[in-house]
């Protein structure tokens, strides 16, 4: 894999991805052979580990909380403050599962969840990969990420409850999880592009004995040309099991509080200027690790990450 790493140094590869054409080129790829890339990417996620990660001390913990870090080490450090801060439930452990592509990044993760005494997870070198400029684009590499994390995390440590996280989502209240989840099978917020729905995996809720036997699976879906993101799979597996309209789902509100120029479409739009209020409890930074490619999101997002009392103030 030497010549992999060479190829994602060099500049012209660089150069070449940036450009809007050669990302829609490599996403046509994916739509085309979305099969194929999700048996590879599914091939993946069960490789790096002979053995189960098990838990610290064989402890038994009803709730653990998984956050999949990706190259931004300053998202997962406020996330942590605000996570011991906010979550009340007695029993739950948070466990940061590490898919940045850069090694220094990885490091300097490590080195951040060690000081807080929080356990730290990397996923394999050959899954991460997949995320690298995005060449295994729309969810694939989040989603190969997820299942990894299931199969030798979560299921073999067995809690009653776990959530998912994306790294720029912190909580703004006090909160109990498994309180919020109440007599639910799950809770999460829906995605809906078509008939066929899910819960995005950056914010959602299970309850393990309840999907177990539906073998979860979170990678895209391709149905009848209609793409659902990471987690997307999920509808074949679970949620087609479930009358939609017998599910509970949280409430979102999307706030635009920049007006960065050049930025017209609407998915820019989101990406660069929004965020997003889940509960009244949770912020969304949206767009955390800058993947869109949204000039000046980096500081926008260090600026709301020094200001959460104000943003605090905005909730309702």
């Amino acid at each position: 894999m030497k010549w992999v790493q060479r190829l994602r140094r060099t500049t012209l590869f660089d150069n070449i991805y940036k450009s809007r054409m050669a990302r829609s080129f490599f996403n046509y790829l994916i739509r085309t052979y979305s099969k194929a890339f999700c048996l590879l990417a599914k091939g993946l996620s069960t490789i790096g580990r002979k053995h189960p990660y098990p838990s610290e001390n064989n402890a038994n913990i009803n709730l653990i909380l998984i956050t999949v870090a990706f190259n931004n080490d300053l998202l997962i450090n406020k996330q942590i403050e605000l996570v011991k801060q906010f979550i009340s439930d007695d029993d739950y452990q948070h466990i940061i599962i590490d898919n940045s592509t850069r090694k220094k990044m990885r490091k300097r993760i490590a080195s951040l969840c060690k000081k807080n005494d929080i356990e730290y997870i990397a996923i394999p070198h050959m899954v991460s990969w997949l995320a690298a400029k995005n060449i295994y684009a729309n969810g694939y590499s989040h989603g190969c990420a997820l299942n990894w994390t299931y199969r030798f995390v979560i299921k073999p440590r067995n809690p009653e409850v776990f959530m998912l996280l994306d790294h720029d989502l912190f909580p703004l209240k006090d909160i109990s999880v498994k309180e919020r989840l109440g007599t639910n099978d799950f809770l999460g917020v829906r995605r809906e592009p078509s008939r066929e729905w899910y819960l995005w995996p950056g914010w959602s809720i299970f309850r393990l004995n309840s999907i177990a036997n539906y073998k979860p699976d979170f990678m895209p879906l391709y149905v009848k040309k209609q793409y659902l993101d990471s987690g997307g799979s999920m509808y074949k597996r679970v949620f087609r099991h479930y009358n939609i309209n017998t599910i509970e789902f949280p409430t979102t509100r999307t706030l635009r509080i920049k007006q960065t120029k050049g930025l017209k479409l609407g998915n820019d739009i989101y990406h660069g200027d929004c965020i997003q209020f889940i509960d009244e409890t949770w912020l969304h930074l949206i767009n955390g690790s800058n993947c869109a490619h949204i000039k000046g999101k980096e500081t926008f997002v260090k600026h709301i990450i020094d200001n959460i009392p104000k943003v605090q103030a905005m909730l309702k």
